[in-house]
């Protein structure tokens, strides 16, 4: 009984830590990085929800824009290692 709460203390302070790390380098980029990303979500979640609401959910569809999303990030990528 005690190691299965030791292996979940651990597991709960892996997790922590790991929040506080992508937390500190989240916070660190600049505020138009940040707004890219909250934009980002919203528009996958609002576009979960609408095809939900209509029973059209395609991961097809999904996977297409997960796509472009990952295009901008990449764009993103370059721009900041050619400044």
């Amino acid at each position: 009984m005690d190691m299965d709460i030791l292996k979940f203390d651990r597991m709960a302070t892996a997790i922590k830590v790991l929040m506080a790390a992508v937390g500190a380098f989240f916070v660190g980029l600049p505020e138009a990085v940040q707004f890219l990303f909250w934009m980002q979500l919203f528009d996958v979640v609002s576009g979960l929800l609408a095809a939900g609401k209509r029973s059209e959910v395609a991961s097809a569809v999904a996977a297409g824009g997960i796509r472009k999303k990952v295009y901008v990030w990449l764009l993103v990528l370059v721009v900041w290692l050619l400044q």
